[in-house]
């Protein structure tokens, strides 16, 4: 943040699952866990605030939260957070799910966006299927009453928290960005 002459809001650690792959018989290996996540599937570290909810990096998100919420001048509220990096496996959607899922906590309702037209995870960590989204609203030449949004989002476990999925992949996913939906 030094660097950047920006302010750091928040600190986050890295979180690595560590596991012992047993190989059996079986067609499927016996995986251990011998700390870190519940999974080798990194999906779960998109809910560990939900899942594992007393734990360090639960806290460092809730911790996190007060200073994303107050950084606006004159005390306003951000109406929107992105979380973005320049390389791929850096943590951004571990970290839009679980400070999704701290806010929501505080009874705010929160909506994600899958805004990743080509590696759409959301969906998955929130256990939804994609046959609609965020895609398809933006190539749709259909009003948004007569395409009814409130069809394309999803509602989760969590109280106050719904997900905008990336929806169906297509060809033209590029062009999408330049829809006159997005401002």
């Amino acid at each position: 943040s030094l660097q950047l002459n920006v302010p750091e809001l928040g600190a986050i650690p890295e979180v690595r699952p560590r596991f012992l792959q047993v190989h059996t018989t079986a067609k499927k290996p016996l995986i251990i866990d011998i700390g870190g996540v519940k999974s080798p599937n990194s999906e779960h570290l998109g809910l560990v605030t939900w899942n594992r909810n007393s734990s360090f990096i639960a806290e460092s998100f809730r911790a996190t939260l007060p200073s994303i919420l107050f950084s606006e001048a004159g005390g306003a509220r951000p109406r929107v957070i992105v979380v973005t990096s320049a390389n791929p496996a850096e943590g951004k959607t571990t970290v839009a799910t679980n400070l999704a899922i701290a806010i929501s906590e505080i009874t705010q309702r929160v909506l994600v966006i899958d805004g990743d037209l080509r590696k759409q995870r959301i969906h998955r960590i929130f256990g939804f299927e994609n046959k609609a989204g965020l895609a398809d609203l933006l190539a749709s030449t259909e009003s948004l009453s007569v395409l009814q949004v409130e069809d394309l989002v999803r509602g989760t476990e969590i109280d106050g928290l719904y997900v905008l999925p990336g929806g169906g992949e297509r060809p033209d996913q590029a062009n999408l960005f330049y829809s006159r939906r997005l401002p």
